[in-house]
């Protein structure tokens, strides 16, 4: 190799390993008491129970137990580094957290992963951290509170779909004002489709929230609250990107958007971040990060991301998720139209801080 292609080469591997991170898109850890409630397995592989123990033949668990087991002083095996990892949690836990999350100075979190009792604060990240963390808000956790809130209140349909909407707009700009709170986040790839309605049909949209009311009124708890109704969804999700576009604050907060790899339910041909083209048109004032760089559909996603301005292309998940060999892949089919400018990392960091070591420690070797 040349000398001043080595040179460049060291000077990148320099700044790659020195510059902060800021982690774009991660989840709370669990708390110490709760961290036995998820398989580790599991939650490092980021793979269903039902596959999780045919995956320790595929590249990518084979990669994640030899980077851990040296990392952890033990032998190469899932059990080896298992029960390292065991005894880390139980001695000076917080000291290996450090450990995993060296090097990133802010997160922002998606704290909207379920019962709140068994995973820590958001902010609890600051410990750990050189700058705070801001939040990342789930708008369908946000929705169904206010249509829960809604029907609770009123129990003929129109009042409670106004109330239902007036309750969404007041708290999304609430939180355009909060400066703890660095943007927002839709999951609709996991509840419906990445395809959102350019129409809107209030008669529809009055039809499925009749269905949701008398739901809640016949004592149906379980009936799910707007997630599986895919007018609603859309319509949130068009209120959402108005209220930011007319926004006058100095600066537009995003929109993340679940994509992709990612939920083992869903439809994979319904994941592809090219549904929400006609959306990204919508709304160019609107910025909108394309999570999980939405694979497998990655070359749609550098698309997105080097046509239109307002869309940027996110890396988490694919670290550790996919072998060496698909990482790199997944890099040079994004920078073949992508500008770098227009590439955000994260961890996509949850429950336990091997995630977050992973995705660190596979992005720089």
């Amino acid at each position: 190799m040349p000398e001043n292609q080595s040179n460049t080469k060291k000077a990148f591997l320099r700044a790659t390993q020195t510059t902060p991170i800021i982690d774009h898109h991660a989840h709370p850890l669990l708390k110490h008491s709760a961290i036995n409630t998820c398989p580790l397995m599991s939650t490092i592989i980021g793979v269903h129970s039902d596959t999780m123990y045919g995956s320790r033949t595929g590249l990518a668990h084979i990669r994640a137990i030899t980077h851990l087991s040296a990392l952890l002083g033990c032998e190469t095996t899932w059990d080896a580094v298992e029960a390292a990892i065991v005894r880390r949690q139980g001695e000076e836990y917080n000291k290996w957290i450090q450990r995993c999350l060296s090097g990133i100075d802010s997160v922002l979190v998606d704290d909207c992963l379920g019962d709140a009792e068994k995973f820590e604060p958001y902010n609890h990240l600051d410990i750990f951290t050189r700058s705070p963390s801001k939040r990342i808000i789930c708008i369908e956790e946000v929705a169904a509170k206010c249509i829960d809130l809604a029907c609770v209140a009123y129990s003929e349909p129109t009042e409670a779909f106004s109330r239902a909407i007036k309750n969404f707009i007041g708290a999304i700009e609430k939180r355009l004002d909060d400066p703890a709170v660095a943007g927002f986040k839709s999951i609709i790839c996991l509840r419906t489709e990445l395809a959102i309605s350019p129409a809107i049909n209030v008669e529809l949209l009055q039809q499925v929230f009749q269905r949701i009311l008398n739901d809640k009124n016949l004592g149906n708890l379980d009936a799910p609250t707007g997630f599986g109704h895919a007018p609603l969804n859309d319509y949130f999700l068009h209120i959402l990107a108005s209220l930011i576009q007319n926004d006058e604050g100095g600066h537009k907060k995003p929109i993340q958007f679940d994509t992709g790899v990612g939920g083992h339910d869903r439809a994979l041909t319904a994941s592809s971040p090219a549904h929400l083209q006609e959306f990204i048109r919508t709304y160019p004032d609107v910025p909108i990060v394309i999570l999980h760089a939405g694979y497998p559909f990655t070359r749609e996603t550098g698309y997105l991301a080097a046509m239109y301005g307002n869309v940027y292309a996110d890396m988490g998940g694919v670290f550790p998720l996919l072998s060496r060999n698909g990482q790199e892949e997944v890099v040079r089919h994004i920078l073949e139209l992508t500008p770098v400018s227009k590439i955000l990392w994260s961890t996509d960091g949850h429950y336990l801080p091997e995630t977050y070591l992973l995705a660190i420690d596979q992005c720089t070797i």
